[in-house]
């Protein structure tokens, strides 16, 4: 029989063994250093300065002194001394400085987190849910079933007369704010009323009643034109190029950030109101006669930007925007309120209560009271209204191996680059391949080759004429957008555009 086990090789007690108490002591010391096994490092070659009693340690590869030769093994410091646990396949051990599960197979102390789990099963179509949510009938049934966008709004009719007013309703006697609808009285007079997180509680007569927040939320702050080094703050609004922006996050403006244009302005602002689309002109009618002079023609696009100014002194601080809907005549608006009407929208200039004189873009005394915040698109043409339900496809995929140029079919599309080897992706000009403005293409990289996305010559890639990026890494990719001719918005996991 041996004096110790086979595979912990723990001492056994013989059962003529005297001092039996130090035979049973050690094997207790010996599963003390290899049950729950937790080291601080694994990569030491010498023991470490002022050890602690249980320390553990995986020895690091060619170790010297009190621990030459147990490269792997583990040392454990017990009693004032080191001594060694020979490793043995299947152990574990926790490693502390990389939060780390290792396990011995054999060869080498192998990191568990590395292991990857299989692909989950696919999940269930539209239709499949449909049907196991109680619907009835075949694919082509849920297919018809399902309802198409809206038409575009009628014009407006005409206003009516206005009604008698109505009795006076019961005044809110506010009395105070409780943390929540528990915290309430049992009881109280109608009109009486609480504030709960920001909502107004009114007795009925027979029960609280949450009649909604007692406070709108936060307006905007128009600053005018956008200007160059210039701070901007979270809601200020701009105006750039015939749309309008609002800041996403305080910055102090530049080139890169300049709304719709520079390499990073998507991380700066979000787009408030479009320009819109000039209509194609109509075909010459027959030459009438002479008629009176005219009236002064529109005026003709804004020169190139000149040179910066030196920077002048902040202003004060604006007052925000009150968003207050459709215009509504016989109304009170203050100064910075907000309205639409007929398509544009309009902030108020001064305190007026409306009418048709007034009316904004309509009045015979309207720019009195109103100043034009967003025009109305000009359209000459208008599209005929679809019938019948509307189905949204998915995203088609063109999945390409090698180099590739776009082409007028990848509108709307996904480009999946397969390629092994670096490739490049190709954005043509308008004059080769005319891509529609708002033309929307996402490059994924799914192969191990780097993708770089270019410009042909005359391409402007977020403000760089035939700019360059490339996409981070495999698996990742990105959005391109053209939002003019030959000018397109790279949004994603990509670098810089150079």
């Amino acid at each position: 029989m041996s004096d110790s086990t086979t595979k912990l090789l723990l001492p056994y007690i013989l059962a003529a063994q005297a001092q039996k108490h130090v035979t049973h002591n050690e094997a207790l010391r010996l599963l003390d250093g290899f049950v729950q096994m937790s080291v601080p490092d694994r990569d030491l070659t010498v023991p470490p300065a002022g050890a602690s009693e249980g320390d553990r340690y995986i020895v690091a590869a060619s170790a010297t002194g009190e621990w030459a030769d147990w490269d792997n093994d583990v040392a454990m410091f017990a009693d004032g001394a080191w001594f060694r646990l020979p490793r043995q396949i299947g152990w574990r051990a926790w490693v502390e400085d990389e939060d780390t599960l290792v396990v011995w197979n054999g060869s080498v102390w192998f990191d568990l987190a590395g292991v990857t789990g299989g692909d989950g099963a696919d999940g269930l179509s539209a239709y499949e849910v449909w049907l196991n949510e109680g619907g009835v009938g075949t694919e082509a049934v849920f297919l018809a079933s399902l309802v198409g966008a809206d038409g575009a709004d009628g014009v407006d009719g005409a206003n009516g007369v206005a009604g008698a007013d109505g009795a006076d309703g019961t005044s809110v006697n506010i009395l105070g704010t409780v943390a929540n609808t528990g915290a309430l009285p049992g009881g109280a007079t109608a009109g009486d009323g609480y504030i709960i997180d920001g909502d107004l509680h009114t007795w009925d007569g027979s029960a609280w009643v949450n009649v909604g927040p007692i406070q709108g939320p936060a307006g905007l702050f128009w600053q005018g034109a956008w200007v160059t080094a210039t701070a901007y703050v979270v809601d200020d609004v701009v105006s750039r190029n015939g749309s309008a922006y609002i800041a996403m996050a305080d910055h102090t403006s530049g080139g890169s950030t300049e709304p719709g244009v520079g390499g990073s302005w998507a991380a700066n602002w979000d787009l408030l109101a479009q320009k819109g689309d000039t209509g194609d002109a109509g075909a010459d009618g027959a030459d009438g006669a002479a008629g009176a002079l005219g009236a002064q023609g529109i005026q003709g696009d804004p020169g190139a930007d000149g040179a910066d100014g030196l920077d002048g002194a902040p202003g004060a601080d604006g007052s925000g925007f009150v968003w207050r809907g459709a215009w509504m005549t016989a109304t009170a608006y203050a100064v910075d309120d907000v309205v639409s009407n007929s398509g544009s929208s309009y902030i108020a200039t001064a305190a007026h209560t409306s009418g048709a004189a007034s009316e904004p873009g309509v009045g015979a005394s309207w720019a009195a009271s109103w100043d034009v915040l967003a025009a109305e698109a000009d359209l000459s043409a208008q599209g005929t209204i679809g019938t019948g339900p509307v189905i949204l496809a998915r995203r088609a995929i063109n999945v390409q191996a090698g180099a590739y140029s776009l082409v007028l079919a990848d509108e709307h599309k996904a480009v999946h680059m397969t390629s092994a080897t670096a490739a490049v992706l190709t954005v043509p000009t308008d004059a080769s391949v005319a891509l529609p403005v708002r033309s929307e293409i996402e490059v994924v990289a799914l192969g191990a080759g780097a993708i770089s996305i270019t410009g042909d010559t005359g391409v402007t890639i977020n403000g760089v004429s035939a700019g360059s990026a490339d996409i981070a890494a495999q698996w990742q990719g990105a959005v391109l957008r053209k939002y003019a001719a030959d000018t397109w918005l790279l949004i994603g996991s990509v670098g810089v555009v150079a």
